[in-house]
């Protein structure tokens, strides 16, 4: 697909921008995209319809900005996944470490009554 400039507006018919359907006007550049659709014709943009689809992809700054909020999120996300697997890995340990340490009795605080002994007869 070769696109070129329309100097003097759409020539071949329909004659209009495929998106907006404005015909040719002084206000306007046109772009003729190259190809032709069955039963339509050939196929041309407007500069507005050209500038509208520019910005639903944003400016250079824009998409650089963007791609440097995405690179942060990544760094972010990396370091928020090696805490989930050290706590994971630490709970692991804890767990297994619980199930081969000797099980303690219970031992009375400092100044509590301790445990009761049974009521001689």
């Amino acid at each position: 697909m070769v696109v070129s400039l329309a100097e003097t507006g759409p020539i071949l018919l329909p004659g209009t921008c495929v998106n907006c359907g404005s015909g040719p006007t002084e206000d306007r550049i046109w772009f003729a995209l190259g190809f032709r659709i069955d039963f339509y014709g050939e196929v041309y943009l407007c500069s507005f319809c050209i500038q509208d689809i520019k910005t639903l992809f944003g400016t250079e700054a824009e998409v650089a900005e963007l791609q440097e909020k995405i690179q942060e999120l990544e760094l972010q996300n990396a370091a928020g996944n090696a805490a989930i697997s050290f706590v994971s890995g630490l709970r692991d340990y804890i767990a297994a470490v619980d199930t081969f340490a000797p099980k303690a009795e219970p031992v009375a605080a400092e100044g509590s009554n301790g445990p009761k002994e049974p009521a001689s007869k």
